[in-house]
């Protein structure tokens, strides 16, 4: 009966927890893709930096 009711709760939680993952990542992602352009700019910026210092 324990085991019942554990694998029943267990599978609620995790239901939960995929509904609640999908909200938290959709804020996440619309981020992400709103600062990838500028991320990337940066990381380039960074690299180019990094190179023309090495170079000298």
């Amino acid at each position: 009966m324990a085991t019942g009711y554990a694998r029943t709760h267990l599978r609620k939680t995790a239901e939960i927890g995929k509904s609640l993952g999908f909200v938290a990542v959709l804020p996440v992602l619309t981020l992400l893709t709103l600062f990838l352009p500028t991320l990337c700019q940066a990381v380039v910026t960074y690299f180019e930096q990094r190179t023309m210092q090495g170079a000298q």
